[in-house]
């Protein structure tokens, strides 16, 4: 914090405070691990990026997912619901996963064209 002095060394009528351009930021990481066939175990961390305090920390066995990306899709929504009850903010590009690219989705355009 810093304050404005006046001419006798008090304070004037307003004070400033320095605040950082990542208060309320979080960046998260999700961590699936494979059980067995349909069972996985999911673990996610959140960390506020101006104080690198741990705000969201959770730990569960997911028994219905039947990927790791369901599961992850799972543990992404559980996180975005805290963020938004708690008033964090957190980008898609914040969350470090454990997925290969071979285990999310993607698109691919075909080389040959349809007649």
């Amino acid at each position: 914090m810093r304050r404005l002095f006046g001419r006798n060394g008090k304070a004037e009528r307003h004070i400033e405070e320095d605040k950082p351009d990542n208060d309320g930021k979080l960046t998260a990481s999700i961590t699936i691990t494979d059980i067995g066939r349909n069972v996985r175990t999911v673990y996610v961390v959140a960390i506020e990026q101006s104080t690198e305090d741990t705000v969201f920390r959770l730990n569960y066995t997911d028994y219905t997912a039947t990927g790791k990306y369901s599961a992850y899709e799972k543990a992404k929504e559980l996180l975005y619901r805290f963020t938004e009850q708690e008033g964090y903010i957190i980008e898609p590009a914040d969350i470090v996963d454990n997925l290969s690219e071979k285990q999310k989705p993607y698109f691919e355009m075909s080389e040959k064209r349809a007649r």
